[in-house]
């Protein structure tokens, strides 16, 4: 999302029940829960977020593999210190757009991961933990992504006030000790009202939207007034669940014991 992001929104948005979105078997299926945010792994078990089954987060030091502003925000409210690295790869060149959203954005973010895997190789760091993602936006079943110029960011907004938009975001941890990783993906659907002609116009001379994920700007100023619901987390479509973060980080370390307990 963009990095224009003020997460202090989220309390003026009005989040319904999150709506069940079946994704393959090796994906997260996201749902509601008495408030809990459940997450199924990657491996098939299912683990609530640090916050739901009262133990306190891990916040170890992450090697952050990604450009997104607003995820190293949402990263350091979580309380985490951060090492920046660019995994420097051709994201278009990863995956199949025609395939499952979920598949791409997990396809994606694990290409990040191997790419700094092999660059940091041969490097000492006190950082142990690399965090990557990825996200797209999805309109009608179709995967859009950053929008080409102005007359595709226009032809993406105009159909958002016509029809819900939803975003797939993956995070992908990666021990950069045991080379162990737990991966998921978080999604979220916008419900927008129609878009003013004058907004829309204001929106691509600013130039940002040309930046995002399907144009998708819901905290800018001049897009806020239009949105009716989120069904799912604010911080989700910024481009980073926590929940998610925290059920991985979870995951992770059980995985890392483990590990520990059996060398």
């Amino acid at each position: 999302m963009s990095p224009a992001a003020s997460l202090s929104t989220v309390a003026s948005l009005s989040l319904a029940i999150c709506q069940f979105i079946a994704f393959p078997a090796h994906a997260f299926l996201l749902r509601s829960s008495t408030h809990r945010r459940q997450h199924r792994t990657a491996a098939g078990g299912l683990i609530m977020s640090s916050a739901a089954n009262g133990q306190t987060p891990w916040r170890p030091p992450l090697i952050v593999g990604s450009k997104s502003k607003t995820r190293r925000q949402i990263l350091t409210e979580m309380g985490f210190d951060l090492h920046l690295e660019s995994a420097d790869i051709d994201e278009k060149q990863v995956g199949d757009r025609a395939s499952c959203p979920s598949e791409l954005v997990l396809e994606v973010a694990k290409a990040k991961a191997q790419a700094l895997l092999d660059k940091l190789a041969n490097t000492e760091s006190p950082y142990r933990i690399l965090l990557t993602g990825d996200q797209v936006v999805v309109w009608k079943g179709r995967i859009r992504e950053k929008p080409h110029d102005g007359a595709e960011a226009r032809e993406f907004i105009e159909g958002y006030g016509r029809s819900p938009c939803q975003t797939v975001g993956s995070c992908v941890l990666t021990d950069l000790h045991t080379r162990t990783q737990v991966s998921g993906v978080d999604t979220a659907t916008i419900h927008i009202k129609p878009i003013p002609d004058d907004i829309i116009q204001k929106l691509i001379d600013e130039g940002d939207i040309l930046h995002c994920a399907g144009g998708l700007m819901i905290e800018h100023p001049l897009v806020e007034p239009y949105i009716e619901r989120i069904d799912g987390a604010f911080d989700s479509v910024l481009g980073l669940s926590k929940a998610l973060v925290d059920s991985l980080l979870i995951d992770l370390r059980q995985k890392i014991d483990t590990h520990a307990s059996s060398a």
